[in-house]
């Protein structure tokens, strides 16, 4: 399985609280992989608390480059 979590911290949710903010960001990464365990692959987009996509955690069972 692999695991991609992307996001960007440049803007102003993360201004006050940057932990905070990350740790909340984290959580929804934490909730789409409890989701994916009976599935395949997901996508899920990720929002600041003020409501903005700022990236992604994509989950997959392809095999990983680096094991080829």
């Amino acid at each position: 399985m692999i695991i991609n979590i992307s996001f960007d911290t440049d803007n102003a949710a993360f201004e006050d609280s940057f932990l905070m903010e990350v740790t909340r960001v984290l959580s929804q990464v934490k909730g789409a992989i409890l989701d994916s365990e009976n599935t395949t692959t997901i996508r899920r987009p990720l929002k600041d608390s003020n409501g903005n996509r700022i990236g992604t955690v994509s989950i997959s069972n392809d095999v990983p480059l680096s094991s080829l």
